[in-house]
This record gives C-alpha cells, structure tokens and sequence, in this order.
C-alpha cells in the first residue's frame, strides 16, 4: 500500500477565527495612539501567560488591576503596593487605578501555587484602607460568529457549541487523521493539507471519487472566516487524508467499499507517521475482526484517539471499528435533538453528535451540511457525519494551551 505523500499543493492553514485574547490596554488616552502605523515594524511579544481564578476565570498571570481611594495620595498608593511587592505597569489616571506585577508571583512555575500566592495579595490589598478594589487581570474575547455563508445553515455547530469552544481554542497545532474515501484537494473550503496517500490503489493521489471523505473532513475542518462556504468544528486543525475506500462502482454519491486490508494499511501508516491526535474512522459493519481491533489498538497506542462511525442500521448490533474497546463510538441525533431514526444504538455507544433528518420526507436543511465535490457543498445524513464532530471536538480539546 501507498506511503505517506506531502505535495505543496495540499499545503495550507486555516483561517484564524476572530478570538483574539484582550487584556486591559496601556494607559487609556487617546494621544497613545500613532497615525503612523507600521504593519512591517519588527518587534517581540511575549506570549500572555494565562491563569484561572477561583471561578474559573481568565486572567493574566501574576497581575492586578488596582483602584485607590480618591484621597489616597501617591506614596500612600506606593506603600500600598510595597506591602505586596506589586510594581506599577501601568496607570488609568482618569478613573484612579494601576495595574501592577507581582514579579516574585509571576515567577513561580506552579500554576496552581502562582493562583493562591495572587488571591492572598489581592485580599491583601483589597483590606488596606488607601485601595477601593484589587481585581485580577482579567483576559477577555470577542465574540464572533465565522463569515462563512452558509453557517446560518450548519445547525449542528451551535448545537455542539463550537463558536463558545473557538473563543478558548480552535484546533491549533493539531493532526486528525481521516480514513475515508479521500478528499478534493483543490476544494476552496478546504484546507491544512499535511500528508495523503491511497491505501486502495497503493499510490500517493487520494482523489474523492465518491465524495463521502471531503464531506467528513469538511465537518471537521473546514476552512472557516474565510468569507467562503461553510465552517469547520476544528478551523485549524490540520489534516493527514488516507483513502481507504473506494467508489465501489457507483461513482459520486454513491456507496463506497472500504476494504478491511486499506483499513489496516492506513491505521498502521497512520500510527507511524507521528503526531496523529485524533483518527476519524466514518465507516464500520457488524463483522468485528480481531485484526482490526489490534490495528485500533496500534494507533491508541501511539497516542491517537480513534473516533468511528456507530453505522445507520438502527440496530443495537455493535460496528467495528466503533465497537472495540479502543475507540469511540457515535452515534448521531436529528435537527429536534432526538435519536436519528437511522441510528444504531446501545449500551457500546459512547457518545451523540449531530446527524441529520429523523425520517424520510423531513427538509434537506435538517441534515449536515459540508465540502462536497467538486468545489460544491451538500446535506448528507448518517453517523459518518457524526463522527467528525467528535473528531473535531477532541481535535480542540488537544490544542488547549498550544495557540491562543
């Protein structure tokens, strides 16, 4: 079977969501800003080192927002300060009050420590007679919605709450495998192409001739803010494309087959490639071969979490891959928050996502809406659609910490 392939044409990232961190600005006048604004200037930021308070709220490590009385004088605030070893930042004359550093805070490696060590000086400070209030450093986001211009109609995102998720994360520095029926490459919502190979024709081109793959891998991670089309679950996840399914003759749309040999091939080169957080397996049936599961096993066992497609019989018989032990079956629900009628079921089912319309008949719009060839978009229904949420959302759970 084919090797990992990387081609510049699949090169590519996706669109930074709008959820800049906000910190409380420099010293509030508007004689701070510079008409001659430089975008080229070189210049080094430190990246905001973040901490939570006792709510769980953001906020700037060892850092303070600091209100003084009105007839506090300035070396009464300068011994206010001195009592915690708090230096000045910087100062809001117009509504009396600094941010201040507490470097000694600042520096401790624990972050839990570095949280307490903060709450005792600002309770500290809040009690000194000269102070009005001692508040943490809070750090905020804006609150956008994707200019993607079919979002109105991708119900299932808001239902996962994944426009709150991008305000903490969105995918960054994060590797999902799908192994599926390939992807259109040249799709302009479509991106963050790292590596793909054909694990059914043993060559380097994974081409979706069936469509089935870039329709998953669109709901995982379609390029999003990008002013095109629809959004992805992980905007900026980056992608690793095994075809390990064909058209099975029946060409675009049509019902693919996905060779249990492409499977393995693919799990297996997968696990080796490195790197791999998440795998999205949208495929299965009842036969549940040991082989398979030892290939599942593989890949969890280098640290890849496999996420498989529950399959649409409506049946409480388990699926394979989903079934295994080592791998996360789902299962999908409709627009009005039910079961999906075409959903198996059962007590080997991890977890629900969005997967389309209830019963025949129901509006197109009720089923999931993504990339489709060729440069097109579709509504499919299925627990293949569910699945890469799941991967998607695991994908952001994975890159906590490592962008914004």
């Amino acid at each position: 079977m084919g090797a990992w392939g990387r081609t510049s044409v699949w090169l590519g990232s996706a669109a930074a969501i709008c959820a800049l961190g906000v910190a409380v600005a420099s010293p509030a006048s508007a004689q701070q800003f510079d008409k001659r604004i430089d975008p080229g200037a070189d210049r080094e930021v430190d990246p905001l080192v973040i901490d939570r308070d006792p709510d769980g709220a953001r906020y700037v490590s060892g850092e303070l927002i600091v209100t003084y009385r009105d007839d506090a004088s300035r070396s009464q605030i300068a011994a206010a300060n001195e009592q915690v070893d708090a230096r000045t930042t910087d100062r809001f004359g117009p509504i009396d009050a600094r941010a201040v550093v507490l470097p000694e805070i600042e520096d401790i490696g624990s972050r839990d420590r570095r949280q307490a060590e903060l709450e005792t000086a600002r309770r500290e400070l809040e009690a000194d007679p000269r102070v009005e209030a001692a508040e943490y450093n809070f750090v905020q986001r804006t609150q956008a919605i994707p200019n993607d211009p079919q979002f109105p109609q991708q119900w299932g995102l808001p239902r996962i709450r994944a426009p709150q998720a991008w305000d903490t994360t969105a995918g960054e520095e994060t590797l999902i495998a799908v192994l599926d029926s390939g992807i259109q490459a040249t799709h302009p919502d479509i991106g963050g192409l790292v590596a793909g190979a054909d694990f059914v024709n043993g060559d380097n081109n994974p081409e979706d001739n069936n469509g089935h793959g870039t329709h998953v891998t669109g709901i995982a991670g379609a390029l999003t803010n990008n002013g095109v089309g629809v959004a992805g679950t992980s905007p900026e996840g980056e992608f690793l494309i095994g075809k390990v399914c064909e058209d099975g003759g029946g060409g675009l749309g049509g019902p693919a087959g996905c060779p249990l040999a492409a499977q393995l091939a693919g799990l297996i080169a997968t696990a080796d490639f490195g790197g791999v957080n998440v795998i999205n397996m949208s495929l299965g049936g009842p036969a549940c071969p040991t082989v398979q599961r030892d290939a599942v096993d593989y890949a969890t066992n280098r640290g890849a979490l496999v996420v498989a497609a529950a399959g649409n019989d409506a049946t409480s018989i388990p699926s394979c891959p989903a079934a295994f032990p080592n791998a996360v079956a789902v299962s999908a629900t409709n627009f009005d928050n039910g079961d999906s009628n075409f959903s198996n079921f059962g007590p080997w089912i991890d977890i629900a996502a969005p997967g389309g319309s209830t019963a025949p008949g129901d509006p197109a719009s009720e089923d999931i809406l993504s990339t489709y060839p060729v440069s097109t978009y579709a509504f499919l229904a299925g627990t293949s659609m569910s699945s890469p949420y799941v991967a998607g959302v695991a994908s952001l759970l994975a890159s906590q910490g490592r962008g914004r």
